[in-house]
């Protein structure tokens, strides 16, 4: 994890403001012109002045070293300790991105007391006063560790611009495609055979040309590319050939016995199909790529290396949810007292509600088109769950595998800290909130 989502909202009007903000402390100058800016940062950065020392100090009273990070991100990212102004220096200087390995966090931490000192003798040096800052009680020394490298993170699309690469950018889905852990269905497959098969095999049952396999992630990647180069020119939202189903397991052997849900899945999928072939047929982007757990991670009975697979795949479930540009779909009758389908809705929504769609809307009438679909489907967003409410809400959920539901709590909250956390702008326009829906938020 970073801090540089932490740093980011505040790194401009720090480095633009500093100088003058404290000559103004120092000498009592008082430029109407600049106290809206500028007293109004200071303000922000000094609001909760905690020292550091009092993060250090929740850290030690952990008794997983892993999990020291995560309270400290959550710390920061909820606001309940903001650095001060020469340790927010120091970030700047030392490390505009401190991506730390767990092996490597706690001797950056002891670093850190190093780092506030250099900021505030170049404060000293650019001759502004500054005020001493507590930094808590003298860490342990710890082996000297490679210093983190610099990356200057730019943005080039506008759409990638408030959150993590990995659920907004193509790099970390090709991987796990590349992967073979998980493996996605081809929409016109399951067009093609819905009528032959009366329920779905599993993915050891099902033949090759189900899938786009490992040797077609490449062209598969490179049609996305060009898809969203193609909305980008149009001035469209940008959006994949993906979609990935939100169902109930109806049975543990198998989610599906009667086959009713895989023929929900195959009507929508033939709407989505054609429709890429009517938006994005020209640069010969013809099919679609589908998630469905039943069928693209390996199930029981599984090998020894099925499970290895299984296992690496089931840690990357969230992106399937949590990509802003994948389309999600949630199939009639999803039960609102099961687990998992009320994790992958929230963090659906959570992505972007534009894109979430409940079949369940639809009714006994058709829609002809994806136009028609989107129009009849599509869910408002809510404001999101803060973790610890979320929790609540799971432990009244019930789950086929009773340890599923820790696993449950844990994935939402990765996914609330890189979905929401990351954002330097939260738009909920025209959505038709009432009183406790803001309240919420």
């Amino acid at each position: 994890s970073s801090l540089h989502s932490c740093v980011t909202p505040l790194r401009r009007m720090m480095v633009a403001n500093a100088k003058s903000l404290d000559r103004q402390n120092a000498y009592g100058i008082r430029d109407d012109r600049m106290a809206d800016e500028n007293v109004e940062g200071l303000d922000v950065l000094r609001h909760h002045h905690h020292a550091l020392h009092q993060a250090l100090a929740k850290l030690d009273a952990e008794d997983v070293t892993i999990n020291k990070l995560v309270v400290l991100r959550e710390m920061l990212q909820s606001n309940i300790v903001m650095l001060s102004d020469s340790q927010f220096l120091s970030l700047l200087v030392e490390s505009n991105t401190c991506e730390v390995r767990c092996a490597e966090f706690a001797a950056w931490l002891c670093g850190l007391q190093d780092q506030c000192g250099n900021a505030k003798k170049e404060y000293a040096e650019a001759e502004v006063q500054t005020e001493p800052v507590q930094l808590g009680p003298e860490l342990p020394e710890t082996a000297p560790q490679e210093p983190v490298q610099i990356v200057e993170e730019t943005r080039n699309d506008s759409h990638d611009s408030h959150v993590g690469d990995t659920y907004i950018k193509l790099g970390h889905l090709r991987k796990v495609l590349e992967s073979g852990d998980v493996a996605l269905l081809r929409g016109s497959w399951l067009s093609k055979h819905a009528s032959e098969l009366k329920k779905l095999p599993r993915r050891q049952e099902l033949p090759s040309e189900a899938f786009w396999g490992t040797s077609d992630v490449a062209g598969l990647f490179e049609l996305c590319e060009n898809a969203l180069a193609e909305t980008k020119k149009t001035e469209s939202a940008p959006w994949l050939p993906f979609l990935s189903i939100i169902w109930n397991w109806q049975t543990p052997g198998h989610p599906d016995p009667e086959g009713n849900q895989f023929n929900e899945i195959s009507s929508v999928v033939s709407l989505f199909v054609s429709r890429i072939r009517r938006e994005m047929g020209h640069i010969r982007l013809l099919d679609c790529a589908v998630f469905l757990d039943w069928t693209c991670l390996f199930q029981e009975p599984r090998s020894r290396v099925e499970e290895a697979s299984y296992q690496r795949g089931v840690k990357e479930m969230n992106c399937w949810y949590c990509h802003q540009l994948i389309h999600k779909l949630q199939l009639t009758g999803v039960s609102d007292d099961r687990g998992w389908p009320t994790v992958e809705r929230a963090m659906s929504l959570m992505a972007g509600h534009e894109k979430v769609f409940d079949l369940g809307a639809m009714g006994t009438r058709r829609a002809g088109d994806w136009t028609g679909f989107q129009h009849k489907c599509s869910l408002d967003g809510k404001p999101p769950q803060v973790p610890k409410l979320f929790n609540n809400i799971i432990d009244e959920k019930t789950f086929t595998n009773e340890s599923d539901r820790a696993v449950a709590k844990q994935r939402y909250r990765e996914a609330f800290f890189a979905l929401v956390g990351s954002r330097q702008v939260l738009s909920y326009v025209g959505l038709k909130w009432g009183p406790k829906d803001a309240k919420g938020l």
